[in-house]
């Protein structure tokens, strides 16, 4: 490697140049050097291009915690692309034309990313996918399982593509009632699926967590029955696994102070480890349900129970 320098000191002692200009084919014109700029008369591309694959949003929507509908895609070769409006985002591809003004692109590598620090980490990690577009989108990485929020779960057209991919669905209930989720359940019956009891509130309060309605699902279907949180504290998740939650879902984020709808409900890396320790010391904890005596009692049982001898 040499210095910029250099290189043009080598580039100057080796370059003629000359003020001779002809008039050529194009087809002989290699190896020479045009004696002017050719310059188009109108912008190419003439549209704005994303240099990348991602999915373009409102500039406005990149810092609010909102959920955006996908409302279809801009294609590489297309001489335009309709606009969207608030709430809405679509897929981009490289070289297809931004829509509209005031937009940006959230690329395609930030999931690429995530995606190879998981492997690297050995984290299996899957995303919710609100509708049609974004599950496509997500099955590109091939995830171990697939997430379908409660705000989904009447989605009928959404929860028939779930049907028909052979990995496990977890199932979020917040905000539906027993005839909607039988409705959903009876969608996805098929499949390896998990349901997950769950009131979408941010952060939830004690009197509204409800957590005995993880029995009754138990009760009610053949699956496994988990728990998702959005309370404050851990408390009441390690009541939910008493209960019979399987499973357990938390939102998870670095600093609670920072922006967002669910970062008060989250829990930060020691809170997240601690809930993790007390769940592993409550499954030794909570047995077989078999009432016996245990070797470490016997010694007392012998010191202080009387033995009643009749005569």
């Amino acid at each position: 490697m040499i210095s910029y320098e250099k290189a043009l000191k080598i580039m100057r002692q080796n370059i003629k140049v000359s003020k001779k200009t002809e008039r050529i084919n194009i087809q002989n014109s290699h190896m020479r050097i045009i004696s002017k700029e050719i310059l188009s008369k109108f912008n190419y591309p003439r549209n704005n291009t994303s240099a990348m694959d991602g999915i373009v949003i409102f500039k406005s929507e990149l810092r609010k915690n909102k959920i955006l509908k996908i409302v279809g895609e801009s294609k590489a070769g297309n001489k335009s692309c309709s606009s969207f409006k608030k709430n809405e985002a679509k897929f981009i591809y490289t070289g297809a034309p931004i829509p509209g003004l005031n937009k940006i692109v959230i690329p395609k590598e930030n999931y690429i990313y995530i995606n190879d620090y998981c492997k690297r980490k050995e984290i299996d990690w899957f995303a919710s996918c609100w509708d049609l577009e974004s599950l496509k989108f997500i099955r590109s990485f091939n995830p171990v399982a697939y997430k379908i929020a409660s705000a989904s779960l009447t989605d009928q057209k959404l929860l028939k593509e779930h049907a028909m991919l052979d990995k496990p669905i977890i199932l979020s209930t917040g905000m539906s009632t027993m005839k909607e989720i039988r409705k959903a359940e009876q969608i996805l019956s098929d499949t390896n699926l998990l349901i997950a009891h769950s009131t979408s509130a941010y952060p939830c309060k004690s009197e509204e967590l409800n957590l005995n309605v993880i029995p009754t699902l138990m009760k009610e279907f053949n699956h496994p029955i988990g728990y998702s949180g959005h309370e404050l504290g851990i408390q009441t998740t390690l009541a939910a696994c008493v209960l019979g939650a399987c499973f357990i879902e938390r939102h998870f984020t670095l600093d609670r102070s920072m922006w967002g709808t669910d970062q008060a409900a989250s829990l930060e890396p020691p809170g997240l480890k601690k809930l993790i320790r007390d769940i592993r010391v409550l499954e030794k904890s909570l047995g077989d349900g078999v009432k016996k005596v245990y070797d470490s009692e016997k010694l007392i049982l012998n010191k202080l129970r009387l033995s009643l001898i009749h005569i």
